[in-house]
């Protein structure tokens, strides 16, 4: 982990399933890392939710057996308007959009959006994800239009170093 980089704050983690498992966690990230296995996938699927401190985070190849995967394929135990949704493609660009129920957003909304954000980047780089995590142009436009994050936001590294409202809660 880049020493820059504050805590996600996270007590425990569900990888499809399975409960702070650090070999689970350990096989996600090394895929992640490595290129041969994401063309070789197609790239993934995923969906990240984050409540009480705790990580869901459910990944799928974009290819099983020859078939296309779906995100609804991905069942989180816990899943609101915040889950994140996301794909990583072959070319190793991160789409992670999210589908709100209501507009305009609050602060406390947009805060809790920023926040699912930095906490689950913060996790994939505390775990060894070493890329800079480039975004596509559809999540740095959403970010723009929701006010998320300014349009100087371009990766998941980016995104790490963002203040989260856990930083706060812990210098105060």
């Amino acid at each position: 982990m880049n020493r820059s980089l504050q805590s996600s704050h996270l007590r425990c983690v569900y990888i499809n399933g399975e409960k702070d498992s650090k070999p689970v966690i350990g096989s996600v990230i090394y895929a992640l890392n490595n290129k041969k296995i994401i063309i070789e996938k197609g790239g993934f699927l995923f969906k990240v939710s984050i409540s009480d401190d705790c990580l869901y985070f459910g990944l799928v190849p974009n290819f099983i057996n020859g078939e296309r995967t779906h995100h609804y394929d991905i069942e989180l135990t816990v899943e609101d308007e915040f889950t994140l949704i996301g794909s990583i493609t072959d070319d190793d660009k991160y789409s992670i959009l999210f589908k709100p129920e209501n507009r305009p957003f609050t602060a406390a909304v947009k805060t809790t959006y920023s926040d699912s954000y930095v906490r689950f980047a913060r996790f994939l780089y505390e775990n060894g994800y070493e890329g800079r995590g480039e975004l596509d142009w559809s999540t740095c436009k959403i970010f723009e239009e929701a006010d998320v994050f300014g349009p100087e936001i371009k990766s998941l590294f980016e995104i790490a170093v963002v203040k989260c409202s856990k930083d706060d809660m812990l210098s105060s």
